[in-house]
Order: C-alpha cells, then structure tokens, then sequence
C-alpha cells in the first residue's frame, strides 16, 4: 500500500530547461516566470477538484509576489487571477474571511 499524497509538492526541484535563460534575464522575468508555474498547477489541480493542492499552489503564486511591487500588466493579472481563484476556493470551503483577506491583500484597484 502506498501513503496517500499529502501534498502537491511544491515547484519542481530538479532543474528545469527554461531556467538557464533566466540566469540573465530580468529579475521581474524570472518571478513572471515562477509565479506563472506554480499558478498553472494551480489551475490545474483546481480543474480536476483537487482543492487541498489547487490552494497550496495559488499560495505558492502569490508568495512569489511578496515584496514585489511592479505594476507591469502580466505581473498585475496574474497575481489578481490567482488571488481571485484562491479566493473562490476559500468561499466554497465556507471561509469566508480567508476570502476577503485574500482580495485584500493581492487584488490592487486603482
């Protein structure tokens, strides 16, 4: 028997190809980069209602994003969709104050 999955496991370890161009590329790429990943499996784990995974990779998106403060486009829709999903999932689950501080903290008006 083997042990149920308990987690996602977090962004690939092992290196990956496309990470080589990112050893010159802009600091601000390589977080579009990241963040976009782990939003994917996100996506992903959220089509296929695995919500316990879908929730630790929106988290992993949205993580890429502390202390950045770009306000370029791809940057600003991609922290917002991944907030609102992670949002979504936190409403279904009946926490609704997960919810809000999600939208609170990620989703930049104005």
């Amino acid at each position: 028997n083997e042990d149920p999955v308990e987690s996602w496991g977090g962004m690939p370890t092992e290196r990956q190809a496309w990470e080589e161009d990112l050893q010159t590329a802009d600091p601000l790429d390589c977080l579009a980069i990241r963040a976009e990943v782990a939003y994917n499996y996100g996506r992903a784990f959220h089509q296929l209602s695995m919500s316990t995974f879908a929730v630790e990779a929106y988290q992993t998106a949205l993580s890429c994003f502390d202390g950045a403060e770009s306000q370029r486009a791809d940057l600003l829709v991609l922290r917002r969709s991944a907030a609102y999903n992670l949002a979504y999932l936190f409403k279904a689950q009946g926490a609704l104050t997960l919810a809000a501080d999600v939208i609170w903290r990620h989703v930049v008006f104005g």
